[in-house]
């Protein structure tokens, strides 16, 4: 009896506030992250309408069942996007080699253009 006791007081303080068994001034993070969470699904509910005929009346009667669901988050890492430009430098193409002429008119008087 006495480990019974001693489990469920242990399972109580697991559920309790982060920092409850923690030092003074040590703020602890969540103990769980992604804990199922029982909701409630009315679109699954269930009814059976059952009606009889006893002597010469009807009698109708109803049995309803609440439908609950077990719903985990989702914890994970969404990834935005990112603006990104690109810039392409424009390409620089060396310029060709020509060689210069081997005689070149003289610079004297007598050359005149």
């Amino acid at each position: 009896m006495k480990v019974a006791v001693v489990l469920c007081s242990l399972m109580a303080l697991s559920a309790a506030a982060p920092g409850y068994l923690a030092a003074p001034g040590y703020v602890a993070g969540p103990s769980y992250l992604g804990a199922p969470a029982i909701v409630r699904t009315p679109q699954y509910d269930s009814a059976v309408i059952q009606s009889d005929r006893v002597g010469g009346n009807f009698a109708y009667s109803t049995v309803e069942a609440q439908a609950y669901a077990a719903v985990s988050p989702v914890v994970s890492r969404v990834v935005s996007p990112v603006a990104v430009s690109y810039h392409a430098t424009p390409v620089v193409a060396p310029a060709p080699l020509v060689a210069a002429p081997l005689y070149a008119p003289a610079a004297h008087g007598h050359y005149v253009l």
